[in-house]
């Protein structure tokens, strides 16, 4: 990656990923799927509020509604929340 015009690595440990699917009982792992992510993690000393905070919280209300409905998608959806996602910062 290139950061102010020094090429870069990162390298994360100790991050965490949540990881829900929610499908029907006759669905299998190799079906094609939908992807709704968003990272959990915000900058040092930010309260991450508009960063992702907004996000999570939208998905974690999809997630409510379809399971607390009892909709079953017509296709797998794979819920991700992942951390490390800002630069120089880890959750």
């Amino acid at each position: 990656m290139m950061f102010l015009s020094h090429s870069i690595s990162l390298g994360y440990r100790n991050h965490k990923n949540i990881v829900m699917r929610v499908s029907s009982t006759d669905s299998q792992e190799s079906d094609p799927s939908v992807l709704v992510n968003a990272h959990f993690d915000g900058p040092i000393g930010s309260p991450g509020a508009g960063d992702c905070a907004t996000c999570v919280a939208s998905i974690l209300e999809i997630v409510r509604l379809t399971t607390d409905l009892g909709w079953v998608p017509p296709r797998p959806i794979i819920f991700l929340f992942n951390g490390a996602e800002e630069v120089f910062s880890l959750v």
